[in-house]
């Protein structure tokens, strides 16, 4: 993505609730960078998280 599109971050959702996936997001570089209330269909919150793609190169 950073070569062919010229990205700098790549972004995901969660669930608030969802600690296991948060965990291994942030293992991973991961960072939550906002909150979006309600974003699932139940009602529940969501985080962003954005990673940089500065290790790819």
């Amino acid at each position: 993505m950073k070569r062919f599109y010229g990205a700098e971050e790549v972004y995901l959702e969660v669930r608030v609730s969802n600690t296991p996936a948060i965990n291994l997001y942030k293992k991973l570089d991961y960072r939550v960078v906002d909150l979006i209330k309600g974003y699932y269909h139940d009602g529940e919150d969501a985080y962003i998280m954005a990673r940089p793609l500065n290790n790819f190169e």
